[in-house]
């Protein structure tokens, strides 16, 4: 009779709530959230700037949409006067007639092209303002971009490095702490190019692994392609990825049939490419830099003003001074070098460390050859900004090893430079991402300092989500730095170890001193140079209060 009293099944557990339901989705995707608001948080935009690099791109789309056309005379006249990226062409006039300059964009053309959707949709309500048009297709065309590509390079990481906490402290360190920050919320096409190139060898390096079919080959000639569309200088970083994907292939039908189908989808981009050079240019070999006349005395020089040899101090210049060296404004990415040597010597895992270790030595080698090295406006050395997403995973891997070895120093100090660089481009990106340096006479010798730290003490502010809410001036900033320190403290903590909550803080303590000690380094030569690196005249003011004066709003 007990045996008929003891049911036979279980009863089913209660379903979770809906708010239990959202509380776990929340919490699995609270990082990539943080990622995002802190991306959409801050708007840096000061139309008084004339920004070179973003104009012509916000201009040539203007152009497409509104005229048809690929000329840019009218961004040109409404200006008042012709900007530095811009091509000057002298059409043949007919006789008894005047000729007429024609202004083309010299940049690729590829990020105002996806810009062109986006644009078009703002027309359909009338014609936004500079300040409307700039947030959005900054919007369309680079953060989403740059958002879903950290995506992309988060679910790669998870494929091939096993240490969870590691890859997500690389992954926030390389989307918060790197030029990929300040490129990923600017219309400067150097991330977005990065992106397409990277996620041309992630799609070869999972069809290598065995991940995805033969079929996704395609995809990865595509963005190897857009990288060309968006900046030329990706070809670069697009043939190491092509000698990758032949070397990876079992044979040598399969190597050939995997750099066709790859060569099939790049065609199109490329395609687009030459027949925007021809309508522009006249040839489609020939590119708005051969029709440049600014900077033409630099970008005749060598091959494409690429020179031979490297310059030395182009190579000093642009990883190691204060007011541009890569290791100096992003610390974190002095990890890859042991992060590589360990790909490197690993048998499944050499033949990405080589890719890694290429892709560093291209960047390496153009950031020192280009004789406009320094680029103008910018946060860190831009031209080598499409070189780094390939560094990420060699972070990662020496992350991974700090952490499997039981090595509390080698993890402090990671976790201290991964710090560092969040604190110097989290400030500086938001701040004022055009900064101003000479060829060889730079502005200001310690940035950090000199405009981020020198702007929030005098509680200047850029446009941000806080203004929405009734939070003028730095107010408006503290919800943003918020993000960018949680997002690294959710990356320390998904590992759930408690014991390891010491050395997570002792890296932050280490971090807090290092970028105490930036302050050893001189400041306030912006005090008394004028912002294109010279002495400032009688009744010139510095170039540090020209900048704050650029500040729209004005503080409150």
């Amino acid at each position: 009779m007990l045996k008929d009293r003891v049911p036979t099944e279980l009863p089913a557990a209660p379903a979770p709530s809906r708010l239990a339901r959202l509380r776990a989705w929340l919490a699995r995707r609270a990082l990539g959230i943080v990622l995002v608001a802190a991306y959409v948080w801050s708007f840096p935009y000061f139309e008084q700037i004339h920004s070179a690099n973003e104009l012509p791109r916000i201009w040539l789309a203007q152009a497409i949409v509104d005229e048809g056309r690929f000329a840019v005379d009218t961004g040109v006249r409404t200006l008042g006067g012709p900007v530095a990226d811009v091509s000057e062409l002298e059409r043949q006039a007919t006789p008894g007639t005047r000729a007429k300059g024609k202004y083309y964009s010299n940049k690729a053309p590829g990020m105002s092209l996806l810009a062109v959707p986006a644009y078009a949709a703002l027309r359909l309500f009338g014609r936004p303002s500079m300040r409307a048009t700039t947030f959005w297709l900054r919007l369309t065309a680079s953060t989403l971009p740059q958002l879903l590509f950290l995506w992309l390079l988060a679910w790669w990481l998870s494929k091939v490095c096993a240490d969870q906490v590691a890859r997500r402290v690389a992954l926030v360190g390389y989307a918060l702490g790197t030029m990929a920050f300040t490129y990923g919320v600017t219309l400067f096409s150097h991330q977005l190019a990065a992106g397409f190139a990277m996620a041309s060898f992630i799609v070869s390096s999972m069809w290598a692994r065995g991940v995805l079919r033969e079929r996704w080959l395609p995809v990865a000639g595509a963005a190897a392609g857009m990288a060309l569309l968006c900046d030329y200088q990706a070809v670069f970083l697009c043939v190491p990825v092509a000698v990758y994907l032949a070397w990876c292939g079992r044979g040598w039908w399969p190597r050939l049939r995997a750099l066709a189908l790859a060569g099939a989808g790049a065609v199109g981009p490329v395609l687009v490419l030459l027949a925007y050079h021809q309508a522009c240019f006249g040839s489609p070999f020939k590119t708005g830099y051969d029709a440049s006349k600014t900077f033409a005395h630099l970008h005749s020089q060598g091959f494409l003003g690429l020179v031979w040899p490297p310059m030395q101090a182009a190579f000093w210049g642009s990883f190691f001074t204060p007011d541009n060296g890569l290791f100096v404004l992003s610390p974190l990415l002095l990890l890859a070098l042991p992060g590589m040597v360990r790909l490197c010597r690993r048998p499944g895992t050499r033949a990405e460390g080589v890719i890694a270790v290429s892709a560093f030595v291209i960047g390496a080698w153009f950031v020192s050859s280009i004789a406009m090295w320094r680029g103008g406006w910018n946060v860190g050395p831009r031209y080598i900004a499409a070189a780094l997403p390939f560094l990420v995973w060699p972070v990662a891997e020496a992350l991974a090893w700090a952490r499997v070895q039981r090595l509390p120093l080698a993890w402090v100090g990671g976790v201290a430079l991964v710090g560092v660089s969040l604190v110097v481009y989290g400030v500086l990106t938001p701040m004022y991402p055009h900064l101003p340096s000479g060829q060889f006479h730079p502005v200001f010798v310690n940035p950090l300092y000199d405009v981020g730290f020198w702007l929030l003490r005098r509680g200047y502010a850029p446009y941000n989500a806080g203004w929405a809410l009734g939070l003028g001036g730095v107010w408006g900033m503290l919800p943003y730095f918020a993000l960018v320190a949680g997002a690294l403290a959710l990356a320390l903590g998904q590992g759930g170890e408690r014991r390891m909550w010491r050395w997570h803080a002792a890296g932050a303590a280490g971090a807090a001193v290092i970028v105490g000690l930036y302050a050893l380094w001189p400041q306030g030569r912006g005090a008394h140079m004028d912002c294109n690196g010279g002495r400032i005249g009688p009744g010139e003011r510095p170039c540090i209060e020209r900048i704050a004066a650029k500040y729209e709003p004005p503080r409150r």
